[in-house]
């Protein structure tokens, strides 16, 4: 007998169209926030996806202003926009409350932590072939221990 599959039959949790002027981007963020915590609740795994990503892209452009903001003397970008988005994806899986009060402080923290992670790592890449045992010796290229 074949396994069952579990199966997301859930169509109660709508995606609040972004272009829902209503009651402007507070009234959305709330929205979406409300369908995820229900598609959370309700073990629906692929309606949950689907709101994640949709919360994601609502938030990507503050993001991507915030991680700008934070680290403007950073001047690669693209290391900026992945901090950005990253920490974008971090801070939406490990929001929990329904209300999105407070997630923009929560997501500032969150790419923050990911522009000091890129920094760290970095100074690491840059100092690496430095310090590593046999850097800059002709060769095989294998490391041969210290005796």
């Amino acid at each position: 007998m074949p396994l069952a599959r579990a199966r997301d039959f859930s169509d109660s949790a709508r995606i609040p169209d972004q272009r829902d002027r209503e009651g402007g981007k507070a009234t959305t963020a709330r929205r979406l926030w409300e369908a995820l915590c229900q598609a959370r609740n309700e073990r629906q795994p692929l309606t949950q996806a689907r709101i994640e990503d949709a919360v994601f892209g609502f938030y990507l452009p503050r993001a991507r202003a915030l991680a700008d903001q934070i680290a403007a003397e950073v001047t690669d970008r693209d290391a900026r926009g992945r901090a950005a988005e990253l920490g974008l994806a971090r801070a939406v899986l490990g929001w929990r409350p329904e209300d999105p009060e407070g997630f923009e402080r929560f997501l500032r923290a969150s790419i923050a932590s990911e522009l000091r992670n890129t920094e760290r790592r970095r100074a690491t890449r840059g100092t690496g072939s430095a310090t590593r045992p046999g850097a800059g010796n002709s060769g095989s290229g294998k490391f041969k221990p210290q005796q």
